[in-house]
């Protein structure tokens, strides 16, 4: 573990919070918090004698009023409000709301709500958790506060699923499960004609098995056993539910006559353990059934994925056959259940009424040996209990002990089955969630046929990857509005725009739509919504009014069945009315999304669908957002890239004869594939990129790298020895990798490099096809709007046909200037089969420019996907590239082709929302990676060696230097190493006169923007916020405000405009849209014309967003002080690389304001501790000097330089 990580930590514990705590004159006045991490804490207080009913021997309690737990329910502690964490009651105190009964006695628009993320999202649920807990109210689901999008209205088999572990050796001592059987019992025929059937409920024997022995060999024979026992009473109980089906003269016209299947957990923690326990006996629980063993219990372990394998597509979704009902419950239930939902505590409150007891007894009792009302696992010390062969109890002997075991594990079973049970009835005719068939679990995912098993693995983890994004928006439309919103992924409508004041909106954003065009709707947008995620030209949006979404999961054919007016308005139901629901049939397009003015401007896709809608009364647009009336945008999950471009992809490259001798996934088992035995088929050009990379990196081109070399001199371009070297191998070598560190002037060596494949080509008289390829249109165009200057250079303006793609027509706005007299729209056009015809004429010079996705769409017929197209291509960015679009790539390449791969593996890498699988990282993730570790694993396999760029031309040595920890070595150099932030007059030492009122002046702002520091960071002592801290964003804007009319170009004497000091001089990275809210609010009270405005905002934005761009000066503000916050997102707030985009995007200055907190959080798991290594450097390593402040609101903090 690296030093850095720990060292500053341990300092600071010594120096400072040791001290502080030993000097506190009143202990009991330390701040404290009652959650799930105080399990087992001696102070808890936790009153046991209380809460049994029975003869338990427990020892004799001592008196309780100092104790954590006690004296939270005497005062009302908000800690026992379940969900609120430290940081959100820091802010509730601060806001005099110090009790769970002012808490109550809030309304949910009151602007305490507003001071925290977790308030802000949450604020009807706290709100009417605070009123049960004060008010001893039964449990109940607060009206706003969403449904779940995973758990399936009903299921035949049901099956609850525990499973306990010791948390010290993660060994598993107990295993349960318990099955619920539907079974159709009578037909009933309702007066319209549809039938319906009741049914009987068979429960199955809980079947719970013990580990007896603290060992991995004793835990893989109980796990496959007890798998094979569930693998058989699943089977039988499917049997059962289909042959009653049958007898009851089921058709498969009436329903699916298969049996469904779910199985519940209570937590995540259940779920995760699972996980790993597979991955510990994978190949056991893969290995076929000795012969009259049992099933095969193979299934289990895609229910269950292991880090080793891919999780399987069919399993990530609203229709996943698991539900955890416990985050259900946190999501959803207000219950008089303090500081923790339990298992037992909320089944016990929450329950079907025919488990309460006229006694007043609780349903589901357990000795409290086996409960911990923080925690919902049996405590670690009975798993010891067990292995030691060993009763905690007198009276009891080791056998007695067991069955105790055992019976605490059935009462929770039965618990989960309660709760899973009033919930699912409790949210009826809100559940969307369909269970799967048991069929369709236990079954193999059927493969592509005809395709290579390495594209058969490739294909099913980017299906992954798109299930997973559109379970992600599935989970969101379970939020209700204002929690949408809150987390900035929809956009809440307070006005629609008719009639002058829709035609004058449009007119003063010059977007060439008529204002009577029906399909053209305008809004003005809620101010909460302003930094919501969303871009001019996305098409994935649905357009309904608030009131209309209960209806947004039904099928047009049931609307146009359930009202008359709408099926005469569009015709009688067609076939595809059945399978098209309401959302997206109110599908929508942006053309505009104004941040400043606030106006939206859309279009829909289908305009007789909103007329109609509109006129039979389902949808009303007459909203207004003072009365709480709003209409919402929603993001769509529209999919595009894996069925319309990846298979067709894969299908072409087929199975050649490399990818049977050299297959890349050492392991097929690698997904639930029913693994094919494919036929080989030819070879193709793609084939050697793919599975002959290694070689093809030493095979001769066949061009000449000197000729190339001395063109490029010949014209002006001074390249350095590295740069040189990176041409010459690209010119020469069939593939070449390049890796360019920040500011290394990558795009520069691509133009040179592109002049000399040009001059190259014209010396042997040959022809040249050259496409520029990357994972977004910004890292393409960054080199491709070079392209034209450099052909006027050359005199080749005549020569050379240049191509930028584009689906549709862009507005000026959205493509480089540069670059507008090329663009090629791929929808068949003239245009578009003129360039297809060059290229397989393959005469003359041509370059096209274009992400993987349009250079496929250059190909119209998708049963021939694939056509040599490119003799060269140049990937940008290739560290954000998947492997998977780079497929779709290689299939527009020639035979004898080139490529070269620019990225740096140290920046962001592609954006997935699921980890890789263990051992495999290198062949799904980017296409850097695949290159730079190719066949990594292999015996001998040492990668692709890159050429790295060893020149910084965009920072100052202070930044490169430390830029350099990140991992790229001694090499890396600054080309201006004395550059430094340049001012037109010295940063005042009194507040200036026209200072903003708003705005707190100090002047610690001059000491932070000290240009002779170009690394600078502010710590400051905040404890409670989360994703936004308006204090900074203080800050942050008195910075801004500093430089303002003062801060100069990197030449020239005259001050930056305010358009330019966004533009160039400025940045400012957040890791979250709250803060960018935050931030942007604060500086809009100052700027004084829209256009600033505008170009503020784009420079306000988070790491992701900023890979690419270089600034002046980059300010970064993390908002963060909340611990449990920042616990649970140490793998986004610590990744090494995110921090080191933020640290080289500046060219002369780089300032960094952060928590205390923040800075000494140690995570949890290993990997994020090696990666936090160089955010905490910078804070407490190597900055070295600090500076004591006293800033406004922040309070005492430290300003550190190097």
């Amino acid at each position: 573990m690296p030093a850095e990580v720990v060292l500053g930590r341990v300092r600071r514990f010594f120096a400072v919070d040791l001290r502080e705590a030993i000097l506190a004159p009143d202990w009991q006045a330390l701040p404290w918090h009652v959650d799930s991490g105080c399990s087992g804490c001696d102070y808890l207080g936790y009153s046991w004698k209380a809460r049994v009913d029975d003869d338990t021997e427990l020892p004799e309690e001592t008196p309780r009023a100092p104790y954590c737990w006690s004296t939270a329910e005497v005062n009302g502690h908000l800690s026992r409000v379940v969900g609120l964490t430290r940081g959100a009651c820091g802010k509730l105190k601060v806001a005099m709301v110090e009790s769970i009964a002012q808490l109550a006695a809030l309304r949910p628009g009151n602007p305490a709500f507003e001071e925290h993320q977790k308030l802000r999202a949450g604020r009807a649920l706290f709100h009417a958790r605070s009123g049960v807990l004060t008010n001893r109210l039964p449990p109940e689901i607060p009206e706003k506060a969403g449904t779940s999008a995973v758990l399936p209205a009903r299921s035949d088999i049901k099956v609850a699923l525990s499973v306990d572990f010791d948390v010290g050796s993660g060994l598993t001592f107990a295993i349960g499960y318990q099955i619920l059987t539907h079974v159709p019992a009578e037909r009933v025929v309702e007066p319209g004609g549809r039938a319906w059937f009741k049914t009987r409920i068979e429960r199955g024997q809980a079947r719970v098995m013990l580990v007896e022995q603290k060992s991995l060999d004793a835990e893989r024979e109980v796990l496959t056993e007890i798998m094979r026992h569930l693998v058989q009473d699943i089977d039988a109980a499917a049997q059962q539910v289909e042959q009653a089906n049958r007898s009851l003269g089921l058709t498969d016209k009436e329903r699916d006559r298969r049996a469904t299947l779910q199985v519940y957990l209570w937590d995540r923690l259940n779920y995760d353990h699972l996980r790993r326990v597979m991955g510990r006996h994978l190949l056991a629980v893969l290995a076929p059934p000795a012969q009259g063993q049992g099933p095969r219990i193979a299934p289990m372990a895609w229910m269950f994925p292991a880090d080793q394998i891919i999780e399987d597509a069919d399993f990530t979704t609203v229709n996943s056959p698991i539900s955890l009902v416990g985050e259900a419950i946190q999501a959803l239930l207000a219950a008089d259940v303090p500081h923790h939902y339990s298992l037992l505590g909320i089944a016990n409150a929450y329950h079907p009424p025919r488990f309460d007891k006229g006694d007043g007894k609780l349903p589901f009792r357990l000795n409290p040996f086996f409960q911990d009302p923080l925690s919902d696992q049996i405590p670690s010390e009975r798993g010891h209990e067990v292995w030691n062969r060993r009763s905690p109890f007198k009276k009891v002997d080791y056998q007695g002990y067991r069955d105790g075991l055992k019976r605490a594990v059935r009462v929770r079973l039965d618990a989960l089955l309660a709760v899973t049970e009033r919930l699912t009835d409790d949210l009826k005719g809100q559940l969307s969630a369909s269970a799967p068939t048991v069929r369709s679990v236990f079954d193999q995912t059927q493969p592509l046929q005809a395709v290579s098993r390495d594209g058969e693995i490739i294909y099913q983890h980017a299906r992954l990857m798109a299930a997973a994004d559109e379970l992600e928006i599935n989970l969101l439309m379970a939020m209700p509005p204002h929690q949408r919103e809150a987390v900035f992924k929809s956009v809440r409508l307070e006005e629609r725009l008719d009639g002058p004041a829709k035609a004058q909106a449009l007119a003063s954003l010059g977007l060439g739509v008529g204002a009577a065009d029906p399909a053209i709707l305008v809004f003005r947008m809620s101010p909460r919504s302003v930094q919501a995620r969303i871009k001019v030209g996305e098409f994935n949006w649905s357009l309904m009014p608030e009131s209309a979404l209960p209806l947004q999961h039904r099928s047009i054919a049931m609307l146009k069945d359930q009202h008359f007016a709408l099926r005469t308005l569009l015709g009688p139901a067609q076939n595809f009315d059945y399978r098209r629901r309401l959302r997206s049939a109110s599908q929508v397009s942006v053309l505009a999304f104004e941040r400043v003015s606030q106006i939206v401007v859309l279009r829909a896709d289908d305009p007789q669908m909103f007329a109609a809608l509109e006129q039979a009364g389902l949808f009303d647009f007459a909203v207004d957002g003072r009365k709480g009336v709003f209409a919402i945008l929603d993001p769509l999950p529209v999919e595009l890239f894996l069925k319309k471009r990846l298979k067709p992809a894969l299908k072409a490259i087929r199975v050649p004869p490399l990818s049977v001798s050299r297959p890349l996934f050492p392991n097929p088992a690698l997904t639930r594939l029913r693994m094919p035995n494919p036929r080989q088929s030819a070879s193709v050009p793609a084939e050697r990129f793919i599975w002959d990379a290694d070689t093809l990196a030493g095979e001769a081109s066949g061009r000449s790298g000197a000729t190339a070399l001395a063109a490029i001199a010949a014209h002006g371009y001074k390249l350095t020895q590295r740069q040189s070297d990176a041409v010459r191998q690209s010119v020469e070598k069939r593939l070449s990798l390049l890796w360019g560190p920040p500011g290394t002037g990558k795009s520069t060596t691509a133009v040179a490099l592109i002049l000399g494949l040009l001059r190259e080509a014209q010396e042997r008289g040959a022809p040249l096809r050259l496409a520029i390829t990357g994972p977004t249109w910004v890292a393409i165009d960054t080199v491709a709007r070079k392209i034209p200057a450099l052909l006027r250079q050359l005199g080749l303006e005549n020569s050379v046909r240049l191509a930028r793609l584009a689906s549709s027509i862009v507005g000026p706005e959205g493509i480089a200037s540069e670059l507008q007299d090329h663009i090629v729209i791929t929808n068949g056009s003239e245009a578009h089969q003129e360039l297809v015809g060059r290229l397989e004429a393959a005469t003359g010079f041509t370059i096209v420019a274009g992400t993987a996705h349009q250079l496929s769409r250059l190909i119209a017929d998708e049963a021939e996907a694939m056509r040599p197209f490119f003799d060269f291509m140049l990937i940008d960015e290739a560290s954000q590239m998947s492997v998977a679009h780079a497929v779709v790539a290689f299939t527009t390449l020639a035979e004898g082709a080139s490529l070269t791969v620019v990225g740096d593996d140290l920046q962001m890498p592609p954006i997935q929302p699921i980890a890789p699988p263990e051992g495999a990282e290198h062949l799904v993730g980017s296409i850097y990676d695949f290159f730079r570790q190719y066949r990594n694993g292999e015996p001998a396999a040492a990668g692709i060696q890159p050429v790295m760029l060893d020149r910084s031309y965009r920072s100052n040595k202070e930044i490169v230097d430390f830029v350099r920890l990140a991992g790229y070595g001694d090499d890396l150099t600054a080309e201006n190493a004395g550059l430094r932030m340049r001012l037109a007059s010295p940063l005042p030492g009194a507040q200036p006169a026209d200072w903003p009122a708003s705005l707190p002046w100090h002047g610690h702002l001059a000491t932070l923007l000290d240009p002779e520091e170009p690394l600078t960071a502010l710590i400051h002592p905040d404890e409670y916020s989360s994703q936004r801290n308006d204090h900074e964003a203080n800050l942050v804007a008195g910075l801004v405000r500093s430089l303002y009319g003062r801060l100069l170009p990197d030449k020239g004497d005259t001050p930056l405009s305010g358009i330019d000091l966004f533009k160039d001089g400025l940045g400012i990275v957040t890791p979250h849209r709250a803060q960018q809210a935050a931030v942007v609010e604060r500086l809009m009270g100052f700027l004084p014309t829209d256009a600033e405005q505008a170009a503020m905002i784009a420079a306000v934005d988070t790491v992701e967003r900023f890979q690419g761009q270089e600034k002046t000066v980059m300010i970064a503000s993390f908002g963060l002080g909340d611990r449990d916050q920042i616990a649970a997102e140490e793998e986004f707030l610590y990744s090494l690389n995110r921090f080191n985009v933020i640290a080289s995007r500046a060219k002369a200055k780089l300032i960094v304001i952060v928590s205390r907190r923040l800075v000494d959080h140690l995570p949890r798991d290993p990997e994020m501790l090696r990666q936090s290594r160089l955010l905490k450097h910078y804070a407490d390593g190597y900055l070295l000097r600090a500076v004591p402040a006293s800033i406004p609101a922040l309070g005492a903090c430290e300003i550190k330089f190097r």
